[in-house]
């Protein structure tokens, strides 16, 4: 896809494995937890999701309800730079997909 030669992801050095969204979870703080009783994705840089305001996400179906301002402020929690001309949808597709590598992306709940 041409829309994704105007991208520059910066993950953390980790193995990675394949896409597969059965496997995909995110990775957790044992010090926040949302008003579900699961706690928030942590960022490469140690800041969860809900120190920046953001939604917790417990599957990355979740991804499909955020506001595009939160996906794109997740995706910048991620290090992941985009050209702000890209569609929502694949603003979406690129956090599913950054989810889904990030190795540390496990759901606990309490």
């Amino acid at each position: 896809m041409r829309i994704f030669s105007h991208l520059r992801i910066s993950l953390p050095k980790q193995r990675h494995h394949l896409y597969d969204p059965k496997e995909a979870q995110p990775s957790t703080s044992s010090s926040n937890s949302s008003s579900s009783g699961c706690t928030s994705i942590v960022f490469p840089d140690g800041v969860s999701a809900e120190e920046y305001g953001l939604p917790p996400i417990s599957k990355i179906d979740d991804v499909d309800v955020l506001q595009r301002f939160e996906v794109i402020r997740y995706l910048n929690g991620y290090g992941i730079e985009y050209d702000s001309s890209i569609q929502e949808e694949s603003l979406r597709k690129l956090l599913k997909d950054t989810i889904a590598l990030d190795k540390q992306f496990t759901l606990k709940c309490i």
